[in-house]
């Protein structure tokens, strides 16, 4: 399973990203109507010739993780419907990856309490 599929990584980007949507901005109060973005999008980490551009114009390591927490952001499904694998702009992008970078540790609190949560329900469902 893809790291932005997994059920506590949705929550957590949710969670730290305080409920909103990072494109249009506004409450993403409908769990169920929450994507998960990769702000340099899939298609361009398909492409080894985009792969070095984008470590190139965003400065990112040769080792970025394009699948990893430091690329995903939560939006609504009509906002990532939208965007879908167009590029943003460069400027904004490098900012996106700075947020993302910085929500990281928000992100991996919100992982580990969903998951004691989980193992709690799953403890209570045993008795």
């Amino acid at each position: 399973m893809a790291l932005k599929d997994k059920p506590e990584v949705r929550y957590a980007l949710w969670q730290a990203h305080q409920r909103r949507c990072t494109i249009c901005l506004e409450d993403l109060f409908n769990y169920s109507d929450l994507q998960v973005d990769h702000i340099i999008s899939e298609a361009t980490f398909k492409d080894e010739q985009k792969v070095k551009e984008a470590i190139n114009n965003f400065k990112i390591p040769v080792d970025f993780d394009f699948n990893g927490l430091e690329n995903l952001r939560p939006t609504h499904h009509k906002c990532n419907n939208d965007k879908r694998d167009n590029d943003l702009p460069e400027e904004i992008t490098v900012r996106l990856l700075r947020r993302a970078k910085g929500k990281i540790k928000d992100v991996k609190k919100y992982i580990k309490r969903f998951e004691e949560e989980a193992k709690y329900a799953f403890n209570l469902e045993v008795v």
